[in-house]
């Protein structure tokens, strides 16, 4: 409406989209996450390479949900968020994947409601860094959140009760190990290229690398793998 009332100066940033200002852009974000990390010698651990929900991999291992769960309950009956509260109350504690789901959208419902307390948040990233996460949250030139999660930290009693086919032999071996899990907020387009460049440059072991969700496709149905023939490099 301001634009139709009265004349305007407008002044527009353009962001560099060469090959050079994504390389550039890429360092200094990896720069970040080295200063962050410093103790923990990336460059000679292990290193799975994972791009999800910046979420999705925190609630699976931290147990902070959980550890909430009586909040959570109670948020939901008081304020319903989002209407969900009739969902809540038709569960039973045996729904326990249909419970983990519903605490986990409704966690950050709760952590940035106005009722809250900072309490909360630290109690949450204290599970966190229990867990064995240190987060990137501010890299500045990307906005691509970071999360570095030490394997030999993980421990079953926080993990999502639905991860629980591992032998105590297998979380033993676990505990011994110095691999590092490095999870990103899904990057697309030219910046998924130059920081996976970035990564496999600066890593000596990459052990594997895992993409989850976030596909453009309008065949199949909910849960296929598509693995793909052509891509079309948009540079976007």
């Amino acid at each position: 409406q301001k634009a139709v009332d009265r004349r305007l100066d407008l002044r527009v940033t353009v962001l560099g989209s060469g090959l050079s200002d994504y390389r550039r852009a890429v360092q200094h974000w990896w720069g970040k996450i080295e200063a962050a990390t410093a103790n923990l010698n990336l460059a000679e651990r292990p290193i799975y390479f994972v791009s999800s929900n910046i979420h999705s991999m925190l609630n699976l291992i931290s147990g902070a949900a959980w550890e909430m769960r009586t909040e959570l309950d109670d948020f939901i009956r008081t304020y319903d968020p989002e209407g969900l509260r009739s969902e809540h109350e038709a569960l039973t504690d045996n729904d326990t994947s249909s419970l983990a789901n519903l605490y986990y959208y409704v966690m950050r419902h709760y952590a940035n409601h106005a009722t809250t307390s900072k309490e909360v948040s630290q109690r949450i990233a204290h599970r966190e860094r229990k867990a064995g996460v240190v987060r990137v949250t501010d890299p500045h030139c990307l906005d691509v959140e970071a999360q570095i999660i030490e394997i030999g930290k993980l421990r079953a009693k926080r993990m999502d009760p639905r991860l629980d086919g591992l032998s105590a032999d297998d979380w033993a071996l676990l505990r011994e190990s110095d691999a590092i899990i490095f999870n990103i907020d899904y990057p697309l387009g030219m910046a998924a290229y130059h920081i996976f460049s970035q990564l496999s440059t600066a890593i000596n072991r990459i052990q594997g690398v895992y993409i989850m969700g976030k596909a453009a496709t309008l065949n199949g149905r909910v849960g296929d793998v598509m693995i793909p023939n052509v891509i079309y490099d948009e540079h976007s």
